[in-house]
């Protein structure tokens, strides 16, 4: 337990509660915790504390601060999903069939969550593969769904608006710089380097994948994309070649379905559930992508 000084060494402004006693003022403050804590419910009650207490002149937190540490004990307050990403063992063709060995032997992700309601069984399902080579990184979505559509038909048009599979990659995992794809039913591709969440859409559209291969097929009942990430163009992410064995990455891994003519019944699923509030734009909910030989 600290010790309390009463007076204070020279030249220290003392807090907005202090008494000449050691104590503070009880109805002040219970009124500052009680402001702290309806503006950050999920901390620790020690943090809240320290934030009431401190000096508004000189050391209370930037809502910044107060918000990285919201984010902090709120990821360490759930458990993030681990994807083990396989080395490839035979050459993969981007032709939207999945028909390589690589893909038979690549574990699936078939937990996706409406980040909006997560408890809400999603209508069409989602599953996702992702392997890799010395070239590339291979992610493979195959998606359940009668009525895939798409109208826009440019390469960085705003396809979040209709149809899309999603991969988000954050090399060094500091929530800055992750680049983000995206595919439709139509092969329509968007992708953005974004500097950090709420940043300048045209801004991030300028950047582009440099090689990137995509292909989409359909099946009786759904749709494939299968997708090729060459390293080396995600210089600017903070990846200019093929990990180590045991190297892990932050991803996320997403999906939108837009069912023509039902109201509300749009989806917005994840792998690795972000907070709604956030959308997809969640890099501290970000899943881990570990690579394996």
């Amino acid at each position: 337990m600290p010790r309390i000084v009463r007076d204070g060494p020279p030249g220290v402004k003392r807090g907005p509660n202090y008494r000449q006693d050691g104590r503070g003022s009880g109805e002040t403050a219970c009124a500052s915790i009680a402001a702290v804590r309806s503006r950050h419910p999920v901390l620790p009650v020690a943090l809240v504390c320290l934030l009431a207490a401190a000096p508004p002149e000189t050391t209370q937190p930037s809502d910044d601060i107060a918000a990285f540490l919201v984010a902090m004990v709120e990821t360490q307050s759930i458990q993030l999903p681990t994807y083990t990403a396989r080395r490839a063992v035979d050459a993969i063709r981007v032709d939207g069939t999945l028909d390589e060995a690589s893909w038979a032997r690549a574990t699936r992700i078939r937990e996706f969550r409406h980040i909006y309601d997560p408890a809400r069984p999603s209508k069409f399902p989602t599953e996702a593969a992702i392997v890799w080579d010395d070239a590339n990184l291979y992610v493979a979505f195959d998606s359940t769904d009668p009525d895939p559509w798409g109208t826009m038909k440019n390469r960085d048009d705003r396809l979040w608006d209709e149809e899309v599979v999603e991969i988000f990659l954050d090399p060094d995992g500091d929530g800055l710089n992750y680049a983000e794809l995206e595919v439709s039913p139509n092969n329509v591709v968007v992708d953005l380097l974004i500097p950090r969440p709420k940043a300048d859409v045209e801004a991030a559209l300028r950047w582009n994948i440099d090689g990137l291969q995509t292909a989409v097929g359909r099946r009786p009942g759904g749709w494939i994309a299968e997708i090729a990430i060459p390293w080396k163009s995600l210089a600017a992410a903070g990846a200019t070649a093929a990990p180590a064995p045991g190297d892990q990455w932050r991803a996320g891994i997403y999906r939108i379905k837009r069912p023509r003519g039902v109201k509300g019944a749009d989806e917005f699923l994840a792998w690795s559930l972000t907070r709604g509030e956030r959308g997809f734009h969640d890099p501290e909910r970000f899943g881990y992508l570990q690579f394996q030989r």
